[in-house]
C-alpha cells in the first residue's frame, strides 16, 4: 500500500461544483488497503416467504442488513457496528390497474409479514456474525410493517402486490429503514425512505421513542421527495444533532427543472431547531438529476461528514465517497425562488444570485477504482479515522423474473396487472406468471484502511 500524507489530501481546496473531473486529491487503489469481509448469518435470521418463493428458498431469504451501517464499539481486536435492514423482500412489479382504469407503480412483497430489522455485527478480521437481532417496534408495541403506507402523509402511491398478483392491504406502520446511527445515550436514530421520517429507538428492545415527520419535527419541504426516495442516510455529530440526508432531488413545485442539489437535514433533538443544507450533486455524471443518490453519511465532526454519492450512468455505476464541509453553507429551509416556487426549480446561476452557499464536497474514495462491482453501497461507518466500513444492500439476494412471457417480452415495466391477470399492449397474458428466484448476490462488506486517519471528533 503506497503511503501519501493524508493530511496533503485534507488541505486540497473543498470545492462546491458539480464536476467530479475538478476535484484534486482523491485517494488511488494503491494507497489504501481493502478487507472483504465475510459475513455468516445463521438460520435463525431467514425470511421466511409466503408464497411460491417458498421453493426456491431454504430456510428463506437471507436477510439483507446493507441500508445502513454505523460504528458501535471496540472490543480489542473486534469491531462491533449497527446495520439495518429496509422493507424486506421485494422486487419490481408491473403497472397496477385498479378501478376505473386509475393506474398506480406496484411492488411485489414476498414476506409480507416481515418487520424491519436492526442488528448488530460483530468483526473479527475477515469474518463477520450477527450478535443481535431484532425487530423495530412501533409506540402500541406491535412489530412495525415494511409495507407501503396507505394515501396520505408518507404514501408512496405504490400498490403492494403478491407473487399471486393479489393486492395486500397498506399498513399505516410501514417503514423502509435506509440508515442508522447512534447518539451519545446509546440510542439509535433510523431514517426512513417513505416519509421520510426520522425514528429514534431504544436498541435494547427495538421501540420507537421519538417520531419525527415533514412539517412535525422536520422542515415540510422535503415531503415533494420523489416517492419512495426519503430519507436515505443518517448520522449523528458529536455535539449530538442528528443529520439525515435525502436519497435524491426533491420534486420541483412547478414541475419543472430538476434540481441541482439534494437536501440534508439537521435536527437538534434538544431544542427541535432545524437547518436545511443543499449538497450539489455530480449532475453531469449521470444521465439525468434523479440519477443521483446519497448511499449513507457519517459524522467526523460537528461540521464535517462523509458521503456516499452514487447513481447510474451512461457507463454502468458510480460510487463516490466524499468528504463535505457544512461550514458557511446556507441553511435554505423555506428557502424559494422570487417567485415563490420551490428552490429545485432553480439553477447555479439563480442559487448563486439567491446568495445560496452550498455545501463544500472533495472527493476522497472511488469504490468502483477500488474493485466495488455492486450496485448499492447504502452502508457507511468510520470506525476510526483511518478505517471505513462500507456495506451493499442485497436486497434479500432476490431478483424478479417474469416467465412464460407474452410475445417474447419479459420486461415487468411493459405489462400491467388488472385483476390478478398480466397485460401487455392491452392483450391479456394469462401464462405469463412473476417469480422471485435467488439472484445468488451475497453481502458486501467491506473495511478500507486509508494510509492516514482522517480527523475524526468523537
Amino acid at each position: 500500500m503506497t503511503r501519501r500524507p493524508i493530511a496533503a489530501l485534507l488541505a486540497s481546496t473543498l470545492l462546491a461544483c458539480s464536476s467530479p473531473s475538478k476535484e484534486p486529491g482523491a485517494l488511488g487503489p494503491e494507497e489504501v488497503r481493502v478487507t472483504k469481509v465475510t459475513l455468516a448469518l445463521s438460520p435463525e435470521t431467514a425470511v421466511r416467504p409466503q408464497g411460491p418463493a417458498a421453493e426456491h428458498f431454504d430456510p428463506g431469504f437471507p436477510v439483507s442488513l446493507g441500508s445502513g451501517l454505523c460504528f458501535a464499539r471496540r472490543d480489542g481486536d473486534a469491531i462491533e457496528l449497527w446495520a439495518i435492514s429496509d422493507r424486506g423482500p421485494n422486487g419490481d412489479g408491473p403497472t397496477y390497474v385498479g378501478a376505473g382504469g386509475a393506474e398506480a407503480p406496484s411492488k411485489l412483497f414476498g414476506a409480507p409479514d416481515f418487520s424491519p430489522v436492526a442488528a448488530k455485527l460483530r468483526l473479527s478480521g475477515a469474518q463477520a456474525e450477527v450478535v443481535r437481532f431484532h425487530a423495530l417496534v412501533g409506540s402500541d408495541g406491535q412489530p412495525l410493517s415494511g409495507l407501503p403506507r396507505p394515501a396520505g402523509p408518507g404514501s408512496t402511491g405504490e400498490v403492494a402486490l403478491n407473487e399471486d398478483l393479489q393486492v395486500i392491504e397498506s399498513a399505516a406502520s410501514g417503514i423502509d429503514p435506509e440508515g442508522v446511527a447512534v447518539d451519545g445515550e446509546g440510542k439509535l436514530w433510523v431514517c426512513d425512505e417513505y416519509g421520510p421520517d426520522l425514528l429514534r429507538i431504544d436498541p435494547e428492545s427495538g421501540a420507537v421513542l421519538t417520531h419525527l415527520r415533514p412539517g412535525a419535527g422536520l422542515p415540510a419541504e422535503v415531503a415533494r421527495r420523489i416517492p419512495n426516495r426519503g430519507f436515505e442516510g443518517v448520522c449523528v455529530t458529536p455535539s449530538g444533532k442528528v443529520i439525515a440526508g435525502l436519497q435524491s432531488v426533491c420534486v420541483a413545485s412547478d414541475g419543472g427543472r430538476e434540481a441541482t442539489f439534494l437536501r440534508l437535514v439537521e435536527v437538534d433533538p434538544q431544542s427541535g431547531a432545524t437547518r436545511t443544507f443543499a449538497y450539489p450533486h455530480d449532475g453531469s455524471a449521470y444521465r439525468k438529476p434523479r440519477d443521483a443518490k446519497l448511499g449513507d453519511l457519517c459524522a467526523l465532526s460537528d461540521h464535517e461528514l462523509l458521503l456516499i454519492e452514487q447513481g447510474k450512468t451512461a457507463d454502468g455505476q458510480r460510487n463516490v465517497i466524499y468528504r463535505i464541509d457544512l461550514r458557511g453553507a446556507s441553511d435554505v429551509t423555506g428557502l424559494t425562488r422570487e417567485d415563490g416556487s420551490a428552490l429545485e426549480g432553480a439553477d447555479a446561476a439563480e442559487l448563486e444570485a439567491l446568495g445560496v452557499n452550498l455545501v463544500r464536497k472533495q472527493r476522497i474514495l472511488d469504490l468502483v477504482d477500488l474493485g466495488w462491482s455492486v450496485e448499492k453501497a447504502e452502508g457507511l461507518a468510520i470506525v476510526d479515522g483511518r478505517t471505513l466500513a462500507v456495506i451493499a444492500d442485497h436486497d434479500f439476494g432476490l431478483e424478479t423474473k417474469l416467465l412464460d412471457p407474452l410475445d417474447g417480452n419479459d420486461d415487468v415495466e411493459d405489462y400491467t396487472v388488472r385483476d390478478g391477470v398480466l397485460h401487455l399492449d392491452g392483450k391479456p397474458a394469462p401464462n405469463a406468471k412473476l417469480r422471485m428466484l435467488p439472484s445468488g448476490e451475497p453481502t458486501t462488506l467491506w473495511l478500507i484502511e486509508l494510509p492516514e486517519a482522517l480527523p475524526l471528533e468523537r
